[in-house]
């Protein structure tokens, strides 16, 4: 559902003015954008930072009075990632999360370049990106080395990882769910 420069102008008339247009000190419109457009007089407020990381806090957390378009959620992840990255973070989802005050879960509903940092076994940071989901930052069927001495020194990752499959069912919801490729029954014992 989205609302048109008509459902805004009735509701100036029916309702009037209830949410101002939230403007920066130097005229940046921060939220508002279609507001101004029913009306260039619609009742501002100035928020006293020019701060790019506050300003895209104030985005995300105006965005529940309206319908904010995938794409627009989108960019405020790659935003506070880029500033973060500039202000020396990673930029990985739990930072955006925290960041933005937002669910680690829905940051990576929107990431559409998820960064992870793991532990390798040497104990070692290493900065990975997702090339099977952007979603949950796992990387599939790449083989991995093992002990070379064995016949079988690459080999694949095992059963999928369980938050993947409750992540897939809880994003999708479906009524029904066919595993083709049980294998330990890892999609069974979530659902």
């Amino acid at each position: 559902m989205s609302f048109t420069r008509e459902d805004l102008e009735k509701s100036e008339k029916t309702v009037g003015q209830i949410y101002p247009v939230l403007k920066t000190k130097s005229g940046k419109i921060i939220d508002g954008f279609h507001r101004k457009r029913v009306n260039s007089d619609w009742k501002e407020e100035i928020i006293d930072t020019e701060d790019p990381l506050k300003l895209v806090q104030i985005r995300y957390a105006t965005q529940y009075r309206r319908p904010v378009p995938p794409t627009e959620k989108e960019g405020w992840i790659e935003q506070c990632r880029k500033i973060l990255q500039e202000r020396g973070l990673d930029g990985t989802q739990k930072q955006i999360a925290d960041a933005l005050g937002a669910s680690q879960r829905w940051v990576s509903k929107y990431d559409k370049n998820p960064i992870q940092k793991q532990e390798h076994h040497e104990g070692e940071k290493v900065e990975r990106r997702s090339t099977l989901s952007n979603v949950w930052g796992i990387e599939g069927n790449k083989p991995v080395t093992g002990d070379p001495e064995q016949p079988d020194s690459q080999f694949y990752h095992g059963a999928t990882p369980a938050f993947v499959v409750e992540n897939l069912v809880e994003l999708y919801k479906p009524e029904k769910v066919l595993d083709s490729m049980a294998g330990v029954g890892t999609t069974k014992y979530v659902c």
